[in-house]
């Protein structure tokens, strides 16, 4: 768990931002990639599409 938010666009599948998720609150990234799918899912796409870009345009890299 780490004590500030950053993207690792290494480790990440496209941006990285799951993986910085999963290491900022100490989830596993496949909990976190399951989420942000429902979240897209469920409200048609677009918010967690533009929440996605939105995070790893602004979150700091590793």
């Amino acid at each position: 768990m780490s004590n500030r938010f950053v993207i690792d666009r290494r480790q990440g599948l496209w941006l990285g931002v799951c993986q910085g998720v999963a290491d900022f609150t100490g989830l596993p990234v496949a909990l976190v990639r399951i989420a942000l799918l429902v979240l897209t899912v469920v409200s048609f796409g677009l918010p967690g599409v533009i929440l996605y870009c939105l995070i790893g345009w602004l979150a700091g890299e590793r």
